[in-house]
């Protein structure tokens, strides 16, 4: 998510960017746009298909004491909330997303 922080991207660019496997990122991307996390902020003809950008809708972005920007904080923020609400969404108990939420604030 914090790729699509960073600026709109599609799928590819992101995994372009992260060198992450094309399948990979866009399963993921599904899942964030399917929990409200991104949007789809456009879209425009592709290598055989419809091209889609998206950007992240939540910002995740701390600072440190002398005001510089704190990503690998955020991005171990990021993942343990990932993991969180997937492991609360496959066990079938959405509402973990919510404690997540409230245990990262």
């Amino acid at each position: 998510m914090i790729a699509y922080n960073e600026a709109p991207a599609s799928p590819s660019e992101v995994a372009e960017r992260l060198g992450e496997p094309l399948g990979n990122v866009a399963y993921h991307t599904e899942r964030l746009l399917e929990h409200g996390c991104l949007e789809l902020v456009g879209t425009a003809p592709g290598r055989g298909g419809t091209k889609h950008t998206y950007r992240a809708i939540l910002r995740y972005e701390s600072r440190t004491t002398h005001g510089a920007s704190c990503h690998g904080h955020c991005a171990s923020l990021a993942g343990r909330a990932v993991s969180e609400i997937g492991r609360g969404v496959t066990a079938g108990r959405p509402s973990a997303a919510s404690a997540t939420t409230r245990e990262l604030a």
